[in-house]
């Protein structure tokens, strides 16, 4: 095989090596095609060497397993992209390590309990009633949104509401706003090491700064209210201050209540919002799908509202939203740092290694999954998932550093889901209007979301 001179000359234990230099130069940036094409050439373990750090890519359940689960203590978060975010979301759960995070851990995941997440719940439901009665559609019409758009106003209302237990009002569509220039910021800087520095006076350095210092005004003047108003723990934020770890005798200040607030919104607000808007294009795209969902949601809630204890009695509704997150994993791609020297799956992987694993390419590999682009909730049923790998599916990671929003997550898309469906049926706006093309491409940056918008017709059941 012929390789670059970009790429080193070393055989790792027969791990194998391609040059890409022409795909690097020519891709905008590493999309998950690129990556798929060197899954399917080269297999589960694919080593490149650009410059002098080795790289792997690993989508193979097994070699995710033991880098996420089996050995997790030899692999750390990537420690370039944990410091181009930090600006962002300082030292929370996604980006700390050691001791720090484990004193988060152990504190947030309080907040995070099952009799709180119930709570919670409710705050879910009422909020997301609101939402879609202030879109009420009158009988006989349709109404035609940019659902992306729509999702990221309902979960960040759902967000605001869990967390600071008030309405936002024009606080939430500032932060709305914002929040994507600073993330897009972020990441472009962390993709692309090449751009101005942040100390520049360029307009788009002044335009993040700006947005970055009303974000953090922002959640300061929130947890400022809260420490003035105490008693008030029905909310995430008031969980969070009240989260005493009485072994250590420590509680979270307000540096790492913010740090674990933008986390939070990260994880509740952005990537559940992308998580619902594939949901709902995909049901779009298969009526059939979207009916056997409705029939469920009507035969189980006769017309009610959900709640948590009905989240069990729908089990099609979880398939549904399963099935979205194995197409479309909000998290697409992660990466780790390889602290000692490893062997995975018969390959040497040398310690300062970087690794990268990604859902999206595991999730879609056909020795785990037939015919893996069809959209199929019911492979997610108990008779056809007994046998799967354990980590042929992680859309929120695994092991001890496994999303702790996790569960926050998937009770918010599994409430969304049957209250919206139980009103509306979505159907692909026409390719002429509003230019949405029958499929829909996503476009990777932090999180995996459409690359123009998706615009729905809703109609009322």
């Amino acid at each position: 095989m012929t390789s670059s001179s970009l790429f080193t000359k070393i055989n790792y234990a027969g791990s194998q090596r391609l040059s890409l230099l022409r795909d690097l130069i020519n891709a905008r940036h590493v999309s998950p095609n690129l990556l798929s094409k060197l899954a399917q050439q080269y297999g589960s373990v694919v080593h490149v060497r650009f410059g002098r750090r080795p790289v792997f890519l690993v989508t193979g359940p097994a070699g995710v397993e033991h880098i996420l689960q089996s050995n997790q203590h030899n692999y750390r978060g990537f420690s370039h992209s944990h410091a181009s975010l930090r600006p962002l979301l300082g030292n929370g759960l996604l980006t700390s390590e050691g001791e720090t995070w484990l004193r988060h851990r152990r504190l947030a995941q309080q907040a995070f309990h099952r009799d709180q997440l119930e709570k919670l719940s409710r705050i879910m439901v009422a909020t997301m009633k609101d939402f879609l009665d202030q879109r009420n559609i009158p009988a006989d019409l349709k109404l035609t949104l940019d659902i992306g758009s729509e999702m990221g106003l309902l979960t960040l209302a759902v967000v605001s509401e869990s967390l600071f237990g008030k309405k936002m009002g024009e606080q939430a569509m500032r932060v709305r706003e914002k929040w994507p220039l600073v993330m897009d910021h972020l990441v472009g800087r962390l993709v692309n090491p090449f751009r101005l520095p942040d100390r520049l006076p360029t307009r788009s350095n002044l335009q993040y700064q700006k947005s970055l210092k009303l974000l953090n005004e922002t959640i300061y003047g929130l947890i400022s209210n809260h420490r003035n108003v105490p008693g008030e723990d029905n909310n995430l934020l008031g969980m969070l201050i009240a989260a005493h770890d009485r072994q250590l005798d420590i509680q979270l200040d307000d540096q790492e209540l913010r740090d674990e607030v933008m986390t939070i919104f990260l994880a509740g607000h952005e990537t559940c919002a992308n998580a619902l808007t594939w949901t709902l294009y995909l049901l779009a795209l298969h009526p059939d799908v979207q009916e056997r969902l409705a029939e469920e949601v009507s035969a189980v809630l006769h017309g009610q509202e959900p709640g948590y204890a009905d989240l069990e009695r729908l089990p099609y509704t979880a398939m549904v939203f399963n099935e979205a997150l194995r197409l479309y994993p909000p998290a697409w791609i992660m990466a780790r740092d390889v602290i000692g020297k490893d062997v995975i799956e018969g390959w040497s992987i040398p310690a300062g290694s970087l690794v990268f694993l990604s859902p999206y390419l595991t999730h879609r590999l056909p020795e785990f999954w037939d015919d893996p682009l069809r959209f199929d909730p019911l492979r997610f049923s108990p008779e056809r998932s007994s046998s799967r790998p354990r980590f042929a599916y992680f859309p929120f990671g695994g092991g001890q550093r496994q999303c702790l929003g996790k569960n926050f997550a998937l009770i918010e898309a599994r409430l969304a889901i049957p209250l919206m469906i139980q009103r509306y049926r979505f159907s692909l706006q026409e390719p002429n209007k509003h230019k949405t093309s029958k499929l829909a491409e996503s476009i990777p940056t932090y999180s995996m979301r459409p690359q123009k918008p998706i615009w729905l017709a809703l109609e009322e059941r």
